[in-house]
C-alpha cells in the first residue's frame, strides 16, 4: 500500500485512494472499492454485493489508518488529502477509525501535514455534530499540536497556523456539553426513577408485616441513588474535570507574552460562553474577557470584543454594562475601523 500511495504522490495523482481504476496499483491488484464517480457507485451492486462493498470500504479506511500511524509522511500527506472525502462518503468509518489515530499522533507530525489536518478537521467539527467522546478527543489532539508547535513556528508561517487551528479548537468545543445539571434534576430524577409502591396485601393480617416491609424497603431505595441519578453523577463530574481543563487552557493562554496565544485565548472564551452555564460565565469567563479587552494587541482586542457579545447573551444586562461597556464605548467612537466595526456588531448583538 505504501509504495502505490508515494507513486500517487510523485504523480502529482491524489485520486488514488478514491478512484475506481487501477492508476498507482500494480499489476493484479485488486481495484480500490472507493470510487469517487457517481456512475461506478451506482454499478457496484453489478460488481459486489452490498455487504461485501462495505466491508472493504472499512477494510480500506483501517488500512488508511495504517498508513497514518506507520507510513512515511509523504504517505500521510497523500492520506489526509483523501480525509476530506471520507467526511462527506465515509463519516462514520472514518471517525470511528481513522480520527483516533490522527488525534494520538499529530502532534508529532510535520507542520505541513499538520496543517492539512487541520484543514480536514475543521471540515469535521462545523459539519454534524460528534459524539462527545470525540470531540474532546479532538480538543485535546488540538491542545497537543498548539503547545508543542507554536513556540518553533517560523514568524511567516506561524498566524496562518495558529489561525486554523484555533479554529479547529473553538469549533470543536461546540460540541461539548460544559453545563453541569442542577442539583434539583438529581433529586427529581431519584424521584422518578423510584420503584413504585407494592400493592396493597390480600390479607389484612398480614398489613403490619408489609407495612414493615415498605419502609424498609423505602429507606433502602433513598440510600442508595437510582442508577440514572449515578449516570448523571458520573456525567456531571466528567463536564466538571473538562470545563476545568479548558478554563486553565484559557487562563494561561491570556497571560502569555506569545500574541498568537492571546489571541486564542480571546477567540475560546466566545466559544465556552455558548457551552456553559449563567454561573460559570459570570464568576469565571467575565474577569478573563475583562483583562483581554485592555490588551495591548489590536488583535487581541478585536477577538475578545467579538467574545463579548456571547458572554453577554448569558449574563444580566446589568453586568454586561457595568463589566464591559466602559471598554467597549470608547471602541464605538474611536478612529480605528476595525476595533469600531467589531464594536458596533457586538452592540448591535446584545
Amino acid at each position: 500500500m505504501g509504495d502505490s500511495v508515494v507513486t500517487h504522490a510523485a504523480s502529482g495523482s491524489r485520486r488514488g485512494w478514491l478512484d475506481g481504476g487501477g492508476g498507482g496499483h500494480g499489476g493484479g491488484e485488486e481495484e480500490n472499492v472507493f470510487i469517487a464517480d457517481e456512475d461506478a457507485m451506482m454499478g457496484v451492486d453489478n460488481v459486489m454485493g452490498v455487504d461485501a462493498y462495505v466491508d472493504e470500504t472499512i477494510f480500506s479506511v483501517q488500512r488508511m489508518a495504517a498508513g497514518l500511524e506507520q507510513g512515511p509522511d509523504a504517505e500521510r500527506e497523500v492520506i489526509v488529502f483523501e480525509m476530506q472525502h471520507l467526511i462527506d462518503h465515509c463519516h462514520e468509518a472514518m471517525v470511528d477509525t481513522m480520527l483516533p489515530v490522527i488525534c494520538d499522533h499529530v502532534h508529532n507530525w510535520p507542520n505541513h501535514v499538520q496543517m492539512q489536518v487541520a484543514e480536514s478537521l475543521l471540515q469535521l467539527v462545523v459539519g454534524p455534530p460528534l459524539p462527545q467522546k470525540e470531540a474532546w478527543m479532538v480538543t485535546c489532539a488540538t491542545y497537543r499540536v498548539i503547545h508543542k508547535t507554536e513556540p518553533s513556528l517560523p514568524p511567516d508561517s506561524r498566524d496562518a497556523f495558529m489561525d486554523v487551528w484555533s479554529g479547529v479548537l473553538c469549533d470543536a468545543i461546540t460540541h461539548l456539553d460544559l453545563r453541569v445539571s442542577p442539583s434539583s434534576s438529581s433529586r427529581s430524577a431519584n424521584s422518578s426513577t423510584a420503584a413504585p409502591p407494592p400493592p396493597p396485601p390480600a390479607n389484612p393480617h398480614l398489613a403490619h408485616t408489609n407495612s414493615h416491609s415498605r419502609s424498609s424497603s423505602s429507606a433502602s431505595t433513598s440510600a442508595s441513588p437510582s442508577p440514572n441519578a449515578q449516570y448523571q453523577q458520573k456525567m456531571d463530574q466528567l463536564c466538571a474535570q473538562r470545563l476545568g481543563v479548558l478554563l486553565s487552557w484559557v487562563s494561561a493562554w491570556c497571560r502569555q507574552r506569545s500574541e498568537p496565544l492571546r489571541k486564542l485565548a480571546a477567540r475560546l472564551v466566545g466559544s465556552l460562553a455558548q457551552r456553559v452555564s449563567v454561573g460559570v460565565t459570570q464568576v469565571q469567563l467575565t474577569p478573563l474577557l475583562s483583562t483581554m479587552l485592555t490588551d495591548p494587541n489590536e488583535d487581541v482586542v478585536a477577538f475578545a470584543v467579538e467574545s463579548a457579545s456571547f458572554v453577554a447573551a448569558n449574563i444580566p444586562l446589568s453586568a454586561t454594562e457595568r463589566q464591559f461597556w466602559p471598554h467597549i464605548s470608547p471602541l464605538v467612537t474611536g478612529s480605528n475601523s476595525r476595533l469600531s466595526s467589531a464594536a458596533l456588531r457586538t452592540v448591535a448583538y446584545i
